[in-house]
């Protein structure tokens, strides 16, 4: 799955690592301590809340990654969060020269 960048309301960065509609797993710069809130803000603008489960330290002090699940997570706000992953797996294939997946796994379709 792709990253899909958000941002705090002190306005600095987070990634997204992994989601599905009850869980999420984000890297955070700062760390979070378990049963806090945290709000986030897509480049969308949509709001998103998580509520933090666990929260580890990255190695060679690279930021923590933040077991959570969603607060309130809506059907719109998953499918905004599902066409950024895509578009991010894009990008990065774009980049690098590979050709993007689907959310199957499978290549695109030769044209």
């Amino acid at each position: 799955m792709a990253h899909v960048e958000l941002y705090l309301p002190t306005g600095e960065a987070a990634r997204l690592l992994e989601y599905d509609d009850a869980k999420a797993v984000l890297w955070l710069p700062l760390p979070k301590p378990p049963g806090s809130p945290v709000m986030l803000r897509a480049a969308s603008g949509v709001q998103l809340q998580i509520k933090v489960n666990r929260c580890q330290k990255m190695a060679k002090g690279e930021g923590f990654r933040i077991d959570a699940r969603w607060v309130s997570l809506s059907r719109a706000d998953r499918a905004l969060l599902d066409r950024a992953a895509l578009l991010d797996q894009a990008q990065s294939a774009a980049a690098t020269g590979a050709p993007a997946e689907s959310e199957s796994g499978d290549p695109p379709p030769k044209s």
